[in-house]
């Protein structure tokens, strides 16, 4: 198409689908950045400058290595915000603001959706999903759906995410409405990869042969927030970090509520520990009392390892 005033070409953004593969998620977040710089469109959504391309889709053959060290991956933000989201102990509920705050700065501005991502995650929800694929291993039914949920501030990003067992690996596929590279997507695939690794070793009591797949993720909007220049408002530059443990913790269910119970403890014991004593307002616990993660009430080293991260954070 052409600009019938000056003759010049107009570029107009593609609809249509835009896919890349990746052996972990740092290299598809690398490749991604690259197309949204390359192909991607200025618009402005919610008074917020933004470069996007529409309809993405990126492949992680080795979902495991799930770490995308930038500066704007907080380590410990997503594992608050996993713990929080697959913990089911009510009074951790009450926790999530002050645990936002310790480990964000604030809470201010921060879209995180609860009660809605809790339900779509709980347990409950995870087991109807080994329920699917006990009564049908090649089955198409075990979707975590997040469309249909009231929203609280807005429709939440995510819509479905979708298990499927074949050629005995589990897949997973996750659907967004909208993503931000340096802060949905670098959370996103952190959280969903351990949620298909969590299920792997629930499904491996029922198919032990039952490997870990790839994982496939999808998206209407993946834009980055630029300043008045284009630039993107946020480094994109690797850093050096501590990594989580990347290989297999393989728990069973009854292993894996045993592992988050105990890291419930330690998170729990954190939160209510006070600055100073005071005897007289009944504050007897105090942050000097509490206990670093002990190694031997974890089956994995990965559940300790989150236990001591939100240990040296709260």
């Amino acid at each position: 198409m052409y600009d019938t005033t000056t003759k010049k070409k107009i570029n107009i953004m593609d609809f249509g689908l835009k896919y890349v593969e990746a052996a972990s998620a740092k290299e598809a977040y690398q490749k991604l950045c690259k197309m949204i710089d390359k192909e991607g469109h200025y618009i402005e959504a919610r008074n917020e400058p933004t470069k996007e391309i529409l309809n993405a889709a990126v492949l992680i053959k080795n979902p495991r290595d799930r770490i995308i060290p930038i500066e704007r991956f907080r380590h410990d933000f997503i594992l608050q915000e996993s713990f929080d989201i697959l913990n089911e102990n009510p009074p951790r509920v009450y926790h999530s603001k002050e645990m936002l705050e310790k480990t964000m700065g604030n809470s201010e501005n921060i879209m995180f959706f609860g009660n809605e991502m809790r339900q779509a995650f709980s347990r409950w929800s995870l087991l109807k999903i080994l329920e699917y694929f006990k009564q049908d291993k090649n089955t198409r039914k075990a979707i975590l759906d997040l469309g249909n949920r009231r929203p609280v501030v807005h429709n939440p990003c995510l819509i479905y995410a979708h298990f499927l067992i074949r050629d005995d690996k589990l897949h997973l596929s996750a659907e967004t409405r909208g993503t931000a590279i340096s802060m949905g997507f670098t959370n996103d695939v952190f959280f969903f990869t351990l949620i298909q690794e969590i299920m792997l070793g629930w499904l491996r009591e029922y198919y032990p042969l039952l490997e870990m797949g790839d994982f496939l993720y999808k998206t209407g909007s993946l834009h980055y927030y630029c300043d008045k220049d284009g630039e993107p408002l946020w480094s994109q530059e690797m850093s050096k970090v501590i990594p989580m443990p990347d290989k297999a913790f393989d728990l069973t269910y009854s292993q894996y509520i045993r592992e988050m119970g105990a890291l419930y403890h330690y998170v729990d014991q954190y939160m209510k520990a006070h600055p100073e004593e005071n005897v007289d307002e009944g504050i007897i616990s105090t942050v000097d009392d509490c206990q670093a993660p002990d190694s031997d009430l974890f089956v994995s080293e990965f559940f300790h390892t989150w236990a001591y991260k939100l240990y040296n954070t709260l």
